[in-house]
């Protein structure tokens, strides 16, 4: 497993007011060295106003782009500014997907609260990583209605349960149906509290390809975290898909970083053009970027071509 590129899918910036929590980045990166982790996905929750916290996540993957991809964070009690910062985040910023928090708010997934947010998310297909559980709620509905009226009403979001290979039983039972039943359902580890046993069941159930690497940095220690996928009795292939390696480049969407920080100006594919009333396709993705930004590959592989079209440079 030494050769397994780790990336953690859920990772915190800020303190929380917990004094064993701290996020100096020169500790972080020690923490992720140790831990052998190559990717953290860092997010930071711990203001009402959640442009303070984007802007932290911001500074942090600046000063080292090449271990922290940026996470989004928006709340509904914003609902005014809410779409610009989404697009802000997506765009400016570089975010790859969004967390919520319904603890924060005291308001379940099914809020109303939540339709602008889940429906820019929807429109522009992206991921929202949220709790498979919160424990204010009373007389919640079962796991996968929730996440098939999501599905039904928001079509365009992938969803990853986070924590959803902690609990006992009873909650790993229902998480395992509704990954089962609703096609663009996962889950993260973070935080797992689940016996061997048990996260093993989980793997046979849902497979490898539906679960990600989760530490819930710093929050928890992410070698234990780490130690509970690759000693479990899962196969090589399985512990390295969840950790984040040997994953086909569609398994990616969503979680690569952008080549250049800047203004994503169009998406890739099919999509309306406004000025024309039309339908373009589009081969890639343009972004609008200041001069000498540094341009930094995506994935791993061989550069093909790198010239200029159209007084462009093109690699």
């Amino acid at each position: 497993m030494s050769e397994t590129k780790i990336i953690d899918f859920h990772c915190h910036l800020g303190r929380w007011g917990f004094p064993r929590v701290d996020d100096l980045i020169d500790r972080y990166l020690k923490i992720m060295d140790l831990s052998g982790v190559d990717l953290a996905c860092v997010n930071c929750i711990f203001f009402g106003n959640a442009s303070i916290g984007n802007d932290i996540v911001a500074s942090v993957v600046k000063e080292e782009p090449n271990r922290f991809i940026p996470v989004a964070f928006v709340t509904p009690h914003y609902q005014d500014d809410v779409i610009a910062e989404l697009e802000r985040c997506f765009g400016e910023l570089g975010a790859k997907f969004l967390k919520i928090y319904p603890t924060y708010y005291q308001r379940p997934l099914d809020d109303p609260g939540y339709e602008k947010i889940f429906k820019w998310c929807s429109d522009n297909k992206k991921v929202i990583m949220s709790h498979a559980s919160e424990v204010f709620e009373t007389n919640k509905p079962p796991l996968v209605d929730r996440y098939s009226n999501l599905a039904d009403k928001f079509p365009g979001i992938s969803w990853v349960m986070a924590h959803g290979a902690t609990g006992g039983r009873k909650g790993r039972d229902e998480i395992i149906e509704a990954v089962n039943k609703v096609p663009k359902v996962y889950i993260d580890t973070a935080g797992s509290l689940d016996t061997f046993s048990g996260f093993e069941t989980l793997v046979s159930n849902v497979g490898a390809k539906k679960i990600v690497f989760g530490s819930d940095m710093p929050l928890f220690d992410a070698r234990n975290q780490i130690a509970r996928i690759i000693t479990s009795k899962i196969t090589e292939k399985e512990k390295k898909q969840i950790l984040g390696e040997g994953l086909d480049i569609s398994d990616k969407k969503g979680r690569l970083h952008l080549p250049v920080n800047g203004k994503i100006l169009n998406s890739f594919g099919r999509q309306r053009d406004k000025q024309y009333d039309t339908y373009i396709v589009h081969n890639g993705v343009n972004i609008r970027s200041s001069k000498g930004a540094p341009v930094r590959a995506v994935f791993e592989g061989k550069n093909q071509y790198r010239g200029y079209s159209q007084g462009r440079e093109h690699t």
